[in-house]
């Protein structure tokens, strides 16, 4: 990124000149008032801006954390990845699949420090009440910028009250972290097909079978499964070890071309559940191997598995990939193997999208749970 340091005797002087100098889409880095090198009696405000004239993605990034909404928190980035899905050739290569894990890294680095300088410049001090939410929000796993970002909206919708307490922000806090459980929009059809999507070792078979079990879901329906996972050893064990104690039927898809056939086979289900491959973010060809299926299946619904027992920018980064696809639900796994709980709400607020499932245990089908507001808060804040 190209930085610049203007001073001026006022601020909008300042900028004016550095909009001058490098153009409109520049990034106010950093403000402050200095003493002039010529006139030390004199202030000068300084202010550092940045610009990177190489990449596109970044000219977005700018454009995005230019404008901030009342709560002081960047406008989400989702455009650069919808963008960088366009770019995506047929033949996804490994290569190619890193570099735009780099790019989505590069711009993650960006916005925190963004935030951070923001945070700096713009933030009042905490009263104390305010600062121990904040730090007991950290120990519940939330990333600082999602922690400090509900703290701020709380400090400012409580404002106008006199000896806050902790329980009365947290409420606040709970309220915005509700309203993250967006409702899912489906339409009726005859037959559903929903494709699971997630990394090894996620738990998207374990979900799929709890889904298609419990009554919550899809228990009262004629439900058919279909594994895609041919490359792991012992990958459709599970499933079809479930058919025969279930009764539910299922199919292995060796290879892509035998999908047709299968869906053909079942013609007479209300809802089909597909099983993807997991891969690592290393795989060769992992995006274009899920799109292949994508495109052939067509699904209603493609839901992304995350496990919650894995450190929350590594559940971002196993986002990345699978948010190209254009990803409908969320499903929440293992909430049962972490102490740090909160940090699914902090993806929730970076993803943004709904929630379908959360599941805490390995029971089936008892250990699931619908993905709304009272099941994520208590998971969240009452998870023992």
């Amino acid at each position: 990124m190209q930085k610049k340091v203007i001073r001026a005797k006022r601020k909008e002087d300042a900028i004016k000149l550095a909009q001058n100098t490098l153009g409109n889409d520049i990034v106010i880095l950093d403000s402050k008032l200095v003493q002039s090198e010529k006139n030390p009696n004199e202030k000068l405000y300084e202010v550092t801006v940045g610009q990177n004239a190489n990449s596109n993605a970044i000219e977005n990034l700018q454009r995005t954390i230019q404008t901030y909404n009342k709560s002081g928190k960047p406008k989400s980035f989702d455009s650069i990845l919808n963008s960088a899905k366009k770019n995506i050739p047929d033949n996804q290569d490994m290569a190619l699949t890193n570099r735009l894990t780099d790019d989505i890294k590069f711009l993650r680095d960006e916005l925190s420090e963004m935030n951070k300088r923001f945070r700096r410049i713009a933030l009042p001090d905490f009263p104390d009440n305010f600062s121990l939410v904040h730090e007991k929000l950290r120990s519940l796993g939330f990333t600082v910028e999602h922690s400090e970002s509900l703290v701020r909206k709380s400090y400012i919708k409580l404002a106008d009250k006199r000896d806050v307490s902790e329980n009365e922000i947290l409420n606040v806090i709970k309220k915005d972290i509700a309203a993250l459980c967006k409702p899912e929009k489906l339409k009726k059809k005859k037959q559903r097909l929903v494709l699971f999507l997630g990394g090894t070792g996620c738990g998207k078979t374990s979900m799929i079978l709890k889904m298609a079990a419990s009554e919550k879901f899809y228990g009262k329906q004629n439900v058919g499964i279909i594994s895609t996972d041919s490359f792991k050893s012992g990958g459709y064990y599970p499933i079809e070890s479930f058919s025969k104690i279930s009764g539910i039927e299922s199919r292995l898809a060796e290879t892509v071309g035998k999908l047709p056939l299968i869906m053909e086979d079942f013609s007479d289900k209300d809802v089909i559940l597909v099983d993807t491959p997991g891969r690592g973010m290393n795989f060769k060809n992992k995006v274009s191997e899920i799109q292949k299926i994508i495109d052939l299946l067509k699904p209603d619904e493609k839901i992304l598995v995350l496990p919650a027992n894995q450190d929350v920018d590594d559940l971002f980064f196993q986002s990345v990939i699978t948010r190209l696809h254009g990803i409908t639900s969320l499903c929440i796994t293992k909430l049962d193997e972490t102490v740090k709980p909160g940090k699914i709400a902090s993806v929730m607020n970076e993803i943004n999208v709904p929630v379908k499932a959360l599941s805490n245990g390995q029971g089936i089908p008892k250990d699931i749970m619908l993905g709304d507001s009272s099941n994520v808060l208590k998971s969240i804040f009452d998870n023992n």
